[in-house]
Order: C-alpha cells, then structure tokens, then sequence
C-alpha cells in the first residue's frame, strides 16, 4: 500500500524538476484539479494559463491537483488527495476548479472528486462543501454530461471569466447566495438554475440550427 509519505516524496520530486512553480497564499484559495495524471494536465497549455491567471489575481490563489497515476493504487491508500504545492487535502479548499477537455475526462472528475471524499453528484453537496467548477474545451462542445456533477460550468473565454468568478467568490457571504448570482451572468451556467436559454449548444449542419448570437457568450 502506498503511504502518504510516499505520495508527498512523489510530488517533490516532480516540483523540484518543475521551471515556473508559483507559491502563493491568500484568502480565496482554488484547487485547480487536472481530471488526468500530471504529465497529461502539464501539457495543457489552458490549464498552465488558468493556474497563472488566478494566481495574478488579488486576493486569490491556485495550486494544482490531478488524477493519480494510478487510481486503484491511490484509492487502497486511504490518503485523502492533495495539492502538489502544499501538499494540502483537495477538500479543504472553498472552490474546486476542474479543467476538462473532453467527454471520457468525466470519469477522471468522478474519481478525483472521490478521491478528495467529497460527494459526486452536485445535489448530494451543500453549504458545507468546495464549490465545484468546470470550464476547458468540454463545457464547449458537450457541456451536459457535467451538469449532474458540477455546480458551476463556465462557457465563455475562462481568461475573463475567471477573474469575475474569484470577485463573486470573496464578496460571497453563503453558498446558496453565490449560486444565485452567478446564475444571471453571462458566461455561467448553474445547473437546475440558469434558464435554458442559455445553453450553449452548436449542432450538426446538416440539422441547419445554431444558437443565436445571444446565446454565445
């Protein structure tokens, strides 16, 4: 069974052969979780932008998390995942942002979400709970095999979005009342919140039917 400790001397040695690593501290606090192992979410050039741009934004902080190399393994330990930076548990974060690129990486938020003993389905989760986030190139194409799981999906440029989300995030005094307002923005979808309208859809052309421009954030 693989300990902790040989968890965490895994992860060191991957930082300590890193160029680029940032450490930061500061009140809104974002585990920005990779649904695949490390050297798959390192080659995302959107996941490496993401972590930066929270990372510059005042009064926030990002450290990353990903799917173990081997999830069986991980899952036999017990250990409860964590960030490589500091080496803290996925949970006791207030947001989980998961970057995800296509429709098998759900399984990989399934499993880090587990991994982290945190519900998976989004109704199973509360007032006590991270909020769980989705954007990547996923909440573009098929954003709905998510909706059951995540409570926020982003669809439009996360380059803007993100800094919007971090503000609502530290001006937020309830889960509930965070939910609610960003249910009405633009870019943001709150499953069983936002009207149907604003899904983002694209069909096939044959089907000769695309979304409005008002509904393309």
């Amino acid at each position: 069974m693989q300990t902790r400790h040989a968890q965490i001397e895994q992860v060191r040695r991957r930082l300590a052969e890193e160029a680029g690593t940032l450490f930061k501290d500061a009140p809104v606090r974002v585990a920005l979780c990779y649904p695949s192992p490390y050297h798959v979410g390192m080659s995302s050039l959107g996941f490496q932008q993401i972590y930066r741009q929270i990372n510059g934004h005042p009064g926030a902080c990002a450290e990353r998390a990903f799917l173990p190399d081997d999830v069986e393994v991980a899952r036999e330990s017990r250990v409860p995942l964590f960030t490589y930076e500091t080496q803290a548990p996925v949970s006791s974060f207030p947001v989980l942002a998961f970057s995800v690129a296509y429709e098998l990486e759900v399984t990989g938020l399934f499993s880090v979400l587990e991994l982290s003993g945190l519900p998976v389905l989004r109704e199973r989760r509360g007032e006590g709970h991270p909020l769980v986030v989705a954007g990547g190139p996923l909440t573009f194409s098929n954003p709905e095999p998510l909706e059951p799981f995540v409570d926020v999906i982003v669809q439009g440029e996360a380059d803007d979005l993100i800094h919007e989300l971090l503000e609502r995030v530290a001006e937020a005094t309830s889960r509930e009342g965070l939910l609610s307002s960003l249910a009405g923005r633009p870019g943001f979808r709150v499953p069983g919140r936002s009207p149907e309208s604003s899904r983002l859809y694209v069909e096939k052309a044959s089907e000769k039917r695309l979304p409005a421009r008002s509904q393309i954030v």
